[in-house]
């Protein structure tokens, strides 16, 4: 144990390139957990990661390495193991099960001395994601045998453990739920902005709004063509996208090639997300695979009705019919009546959904998922101890 029983020094490394979910996780818990802990994180030194690691920085240490390229890793490896010895726990965010980077590093943080927890933060099966035809066949045990000296798997969702478990075959009992955490303070204050106003648009025109990065997974092309129908029945419905991402120059094609672009705004990146959802009457996620969403309790959080499609861990957020619409992935046709079907709600039909999004939402806070991911980091460490 550190000195400090109260206190101590956990090792955060992610691969990832770009900034996505797993990377925002990443700067809550170490916010979140601050006060209780001394974090060093082991972080892609690409450009793109610049403003991450400026934030993390004024939280936490910052190494920036090259753990985002797969050939680098043999080289660096020593590095990262002296870097685990220097703390007490090592935890890794990973994205997938089928990412070898994901898997490498496994390997090598487990040969650490210091014990591994593992957050997995896209549970999903093989199929979901694009990998070399050679290697698909032998990446689900690779992934297993990574994991098996790992002191905690994570999963962010029960439906990402049972998967864990049913498809990619680990233990049942090393595996443990622990929901990603939201902002939630961030919507009990006033707007700061006016996203209505920044576009042009009345206040009385149905606003769907789409928060995600722009990947083809995430599917907002059937959003796009799911919206010639919606604007049939509400002819003054605008859409927002708000995320940048490989999909967009496609997306923009598919919006022109349907004479839809006074209909769409497309926001790329944004900070104020608060003030971006506080826009919307509907909020839609039409992903094809997810892990655990926090986009889904962000919405519901600023009192927006959500649509999202059942996969991942949608349904343990959303009661279909009681606080949002739950529908198939890939159906622009189930998407296109879902929102239809909210935007005609009454008033009162439309606050009661609002109200039991907002109620849900509490269940998932940030300060929850922190307390819980310190209650495992205190588990392990009492295992070390009692050998």
């Amino acid at each position: 144990m550190p000195p400090d029983e109260d206190r101590m020094r956990v090792l955060l490394v992610m691969t990832a390139r770009q900034i996505g979910g797993a990377e925002i996780y990443a700067r809550q818990l170490i916010a979140a957990l601050r006060d209780r802990c001394d974090f060093t994180v082991a972080i892609s030194d690409d450009p793109a990661m610049s403003p991450l690691r400026a934030e993390l920085g004024r939280m936490a240490r910052v190494v920036p390495t090259a753990v985002d390229r797969l050939p680098t890793l043999p080289a660096i490896a020593a590095d990262l193991r002296r870097l685990a010895g220097e703390n007490d726990v090592v935890q890794l965010i990973s994205n997938h099960p089928a990412s070898r980077l994901g898997i490498a590093m496994g390997f090598i943080l487990a040969g650490a001395t210091t014990p591994l927890v593992v957050v997995e933060q896209r549970a999903t099966p093989m199929s979901d994601v694009q990998v070399p035809a050679a290697w698909a066949p032998f990446l689900p045990a690779l992934f297993r045998q990574s994991r098996r000296r790992a002191a905690r798997i994570v999963a962010v969702s029960k439906e990402n453990r049972r998967t864990l478990v049913s498809v990619y075959g680990l233990p049942e009992d090393t595996v443990e739920v622990v929901y990603n955490g939201a902002n939630l303070a961030q919507f009990a204050v006033a707007p700061a902005g006016d996203l209505r106003g920044e576009l042009g648009l009345s206040q009385e025109q149905p606003v769907v709004i789409s928060v995600a990065r722009l990947l083809p997974n995430k599917g907002h092309r059937y959003l796009v063509e799911a919206a010639p129908k919606i604007l049939r029945r509400f002819p003054e419905a605008h859409f927002v996208l708000a995320g940048d991402g490989e999909a967009q120059t496609a997306l923009e094609a598919q919006i022109g090639a349907l004479g839809l672009k006074d209909r769409f705004s497309m926001l790329g990146f944004r900070q104020d997300i608060a003030d971006v959802l506080r826009a919307g009457n509907v909020f839609v996620l039409p992903s094809l695979a997810e892990g655990f969403a926090l986009a889904l309790v962000e919405a519901q959080a600023a009192g927006l009705p959500v649509i999202a499609t059942d996969v991942g861990g949608a349904a343990e957020v959303i009661t279909d019919g009681v606080n949002g619409l739950l529908i198939p992935p890939a159906d622009a046709g189930a998407l296109a009546q879902a929102v239809i079907r909210v935007l005609a709600l009454d008033d009162a039909a439309r606050w009661d959904m609002s109200d039991r999004a907002r109620a849900t939402a509490q269940r998932f806070s940030v300060q929850a998922m922190a307390d819980r991911m310190y209650a495992i980091y205190k588990g392990v460490l009492r295992r070390v101890d009692a050998r």
